[in-house]
This record gives structure tokens, C-alpha cells and sequence, in this order.
């Protein structure tokens, strides 16, 4: 595990959360998951947890997503 980097869009604190695999909850394969920010829905989805954390911290973020993020900050 690692320290995940906040939203890009919100700035929120995001979390790490296994995916069920099948329809009743149940989880099969404890390493697939996804890191997801509950203020706006923004998920990442990955087979393995530790590699799925290093992508959303190496993330790149367009300058054009944090101009319309300012945006609705501003709006709101």
C-alpha cells in the first residue's frame, strides 16, 4: 500500500477498494480493485492493487483538467 495522490478533478482524498467478483459480493481475487474518489466518481480499475496505486500516482494530468476543475471550484 501507498499514499495515494488526491483527485485531479476535485482535489478530494481518494481510497482503495476491492471489486466483488461475482454477483453475490464475494470476493474471489483480493488483489483487483480500484482507486476511486467518492466526491465525484472518478475510478481507476486495476487487476493488482500495487500496480494500479503506482499508475494513479504517476498519473499525468492534462493542464486543461485543472483550468475546468478551477472553474467549477470558482462556481461552486
Amino acid at each position: 500500500m501507498s499514499d495515494l495522490k488526491r483527485c485531479p478533478f476535485c482535489g478530494w482524498t481518494v481510497e482503495w477498494e476491492y471489486a466483488p467478483d461475482r454477483d453475490d459480493g464475494i470476493v474471489v481475487n483480493d488483489k483487483a480493485g480500484y482507486v476511486s474518489c467518492w466526491r465525484c466518481n472518478v475510478t481507476m480499475f486495476g487487476h493488482d492493487r500495487e500496480h494500479t496505486e503506482k499508475r494513479w500516482n504517476e498519473r499525468v494530468v492534462d493542464q486543461d483538467i485543472l483550468i475546468d476543475r478551477d472553474r467549477r471550484r470558482d462556481r461552486d
